[in-house]
């Protein structure tokens, strides 16, 4: 892998994750989970249509297509109007973090089926330490402080062993269900 392919492909991949993951936490300090929830609702709307802008037609645009779309759309919508505790930063962050996740999926799917056929496992060897890095930057730059002061809160190190192999199952699940 050449690095001008690294900072192309690969590097784009690990920002949009890293940037999905930061701003889907973020924004429980702002929206309650329920509705968090539905606004997630509208992520594979989110990916068609960035798959779409990076000319990835699957499925080709159609009547159907659209028509799924616009229920999916309008039932957020609905939801949203409907939000007792609605807060407009989260809502654009959660906006935000939809759009990286969305991104992120359309250029593994570049990625893993189009000319480079990468495999799943490779591809996240090949992103997963971008996004940590840029993960360790986050935590270092805005979070350490507070981590410092209220410390693990009494979670034992194999609590975070089992949920740092949770996470890494979820991404080799995520990168193959992409493909």
């Amino acid at each position: 892998m050449t690095p001008k392919f690294y900072i192309k492909a690969i590097l784009p991949i690990g920002l949009c994750f890293s940037m999905s993951l930061i701003l889907s936490n973020i924004v429980y300090l702002y929206l309650s989970m329920s509705f968090i929830q539905m606004l997630k609702a509208i992520g594979p709307v989110a990916t068609l249509l960035a798959c779409w802008s990076m000319k990835i037609y699957n499925p080709e645009p159609s009547v159907r297509v659209l028509f799924t779309v616009v229920v999916i759309v309008f039932g957020v919508a609905i939801s949203s109007l409907g939000e007792l505790r609605f807060v407009l930063v989260g809502f654009l962050i959660q906006g935000a973090a939809v759009i990286f996740e969305a991104y992120k999926n359309a250029l593994q799917q570049l990625l893993l089926t189009g000319q480079t056929r990468m495999s799943s496992m490779t591809l996240l060897y090949y992103f997963a330490p971008a996004c940590t890095g840029i993960n360790a930057f986050w935590v270092l730059v805005f979070e350490l402080k507070g981590l410092q002061q209220e410390g693990t809160g009494g979670i034992s190190p194999r609590i975070w062993l089992a949920n740092g192999f949770l996470c890494f199952a979820l991404n080799i699940a995520s990168v193959t269900v992409v493909r």
